[in-house]
């Protein structure tokens, strides 16, 4: 009766967990102290932060990195938005590699569709795949979902990151003229 029981249970369970048994956290200063825990919550900002980690960024301080990151413009909540896009786009990835992960409709829409906090944390655990095998640590889950960390999907993210970056630092490095003579520079470009 009790492994029946106890069988019963676990089939009805979800588990989500940032390791596998015998395996260390990864602990680096430049990302979150708890990068799994980031990857569930804190989706967008993680992604944008392991970009960074990615591109090795040499000029770019940690704490430049993260006000860069504080600094988007927008809010996440708003697609028309720098920001927004951001969180659109990266969406629409977790969502396309969710259904990747389980073709079978019934189980997509329990893991991704039928309570919104889960499939938060489902979407989020897809990303924490990506970025904690990075660092050598396998992320588990009940029911098991198969690994995308490779998939080439991912690139469609990256290069959204690279051109939203691009048009960041272009606005932000961008120099303002100082006056010519008394004159703005506009007005110096007119005469």
């Amino acid at each position: 009766w009790y492994q029946r029981r106890v069988r019963g249970f676990e089939e009805e369970c979800l588990h989500l967990a940032a390791c596998g048994k015998n395996q260390m956290l990864p602990q680096n200063p430049e990302m979150p102290a708890d990068l799994y825990t980031s990857c569930l919550t804190t989706t967008v900002k993680t992604a944008l932060h392991y970009w960074f980690h990615q591109q090795k960024i040499t000029n770019i301080h940690i704490i430049d990195c993260i006000e860069y990151l504080d600094n988007i413009p927008g809010k996440y909540s708003a697609r028309s938005t720098m920001a927004g896009e951001l969180d659109w786009v990266l969406t629409a990835v977790l969502d396309t590699l969710a259904w990747q992960i389980e073709p079978d409709y019934a189980r997509f829409k329990e893991l991704f569709r039928n309570c919104k906090p889960v499939g938060l944390l489902f979407r989020g655990h897809i990303l924490a795949d990506r970025v904690m095998r990075a660092y050598n640590v396998t992320p588990v889950t009940h029911p098991h979902l198969p690994s995308l960390a490779g998939h080439p999907l991912w690139r469609s993210w990256d290069l959204a990151l690279d051109s939203i970056m691009t048009e960041l630092s272009l606005r932000k490095v961008r120099p303002t003229r100082p006056a010519l003579h008394g004159r703005s520079a506009r007005s110096s470009s007119t005469s």
